[in-house]
């Protein structure tokens, strides 16, 4: 079953923002886990980040 990213964005966008997201959990389980690293993942990514509200809209 395709995620709401998966079904607005072309595939390699969307696997990449898929991969993101995953990072972006697996950080947060971090105590120490500070919101301004979510830009840097997008950066680690190549991604811009004016996906970061779609990618925290499905995380959240």
């Amino acid at each position: 079953m395709k995620t709401p990213i998966q079904k607005r964005y072309p595939p390699e966008l969307a696997e990449k923002l898929e991969e993101i997201k995953i990072e972006i959990i697996e950080r947060m389980e971090n105590p120490d886990f500070d919101f301004m690293e979510v830009e840097e993942v997008f950066q680690e990514f190549g991604v811009e980040p004016d996906y970061i509200f779609e990618v925290l809209n499905e995380i959240i």
